[in-house]
């Protein structure tokens, strides 16, 4: 909590960040009526987040599917075209884990808070790889994975803002 800089209160251990992601879709899934929720994402997500998106949209909730520009980084405009009435959440990742390429996250942060729209952020290949300030970053959902800094797998981590806004899996 200390090295993140949040309170050990929003912490929760969890299996994995699938895990953690898999609870956040959760707890969208119990604070809104489907038909009325809509979820930003893109194809450059882990397939956590990508297969709890296809589920979600077979069983109603609309998803954007935002592209990446030629750099790698999520297109901001479409992201933008993208938000409507019912936008809920963005997920986004901080560090691709296949090419390595950091999302403009303070900016997609910006763009979802003046919408009111909650930020899902899969932050595991980040971890111990660059410095990461969760109360500089204003996300309301982070996941982490412990294996990615040696720690035994199955052991991950979710930060959540207000521990209050999470529906637990069992």
């Amino acid at each position: 909590a200390e090295e993140l800089g949040c309170k050990v209160e929003q912490l929760i251990f969890t299996s994995s960040a699938t895990e953690g992601n898999n609870m956040v879709m959760r707890t969208l899934l119990d604070q809104y009526d489907i038909k009325n929720c809509h979820i930003i994402s893109s194809k450059l997500e882990h397939a956590s987040i990508k297969e709890n998106c296809i589920y979600l949209e077979k069983r109603g909730v609309s998803i954007s599917w935002v592209p990446a520009k030629q750099n790698g980084t999520l297109d901001i405009s479409a992201l933008k075209k993208a938000i409507n009435e019912k936008t809920k959440l963005i997920t986004i990742m901080l560090a691709n884990n296949e090419t390595g390429v950091i999302q403009p996250l303070k900016e997609i942060i910006s763009i979802a808070k003046k919408h009111n729209i909650k930020i899902l952020c899969d932050a595991v290949q980040a971890l111990g790889k660059i410095p990461i300030k969760i109360t500089d970053l204003d996300v309301d959902y982070m996941t982490f994975s412990g294996h990615k800094l040696h720690i035994p797998k199955g052991i991950g981590l979710l930060y959540v803002k207000d521990d209050n806004d999470i529906t637990p899996l069992i």
